[in-house]
């Protein structure tokens, strides 16, 4: 029931977004650059809010893979989100360095 739901709600947001990745009540959004995902993060977030939902501030989370560009930051409607150097996703750990080998 819930991806049937979660499906309705962001069928719109993941036609801008073809890289986004849904699993529940999780979503993974995957972009070239920091302008880029700061971009889809709102869409969502307006997409979502405009429903009754929100994005929780306290589990948003970014990472750059391999990353170029050197230092920077993410915002969140003016907020700053937290980076880290791996994130668990159904079960397998995804880190910076582009690698998933902490898996067990």
């Amino acid at each position: 029931m819930n991806a049937i739901v979660m499906d309705q709600l962001s069928e719109e947001v993941r036609q801008e977004s073809p890289w986004t990745m849904m699993f529940a009540d999780d979503i993974v959004i995957c972009s070239e650059s920091r302008e880029q995902v700061e971009e889809n993060l709102e869409r969502w977030r307006f997409a979502l809010e405009r429903r009754g939902m929100k994005v929780s501030r306290s589990k948003t989370e970014y990472m750059c893979v391999n990353e170029r560009e050197g230092s920077g930051t993410v915002r969140l409607q003016g907020e700053e989100v937290k980076k880290v150097q791996e994130f668990k996703y159904l079960g397998s750990t995804v880190q910076s360095n582009g690698e998933c080998g902490k898996e067990i």
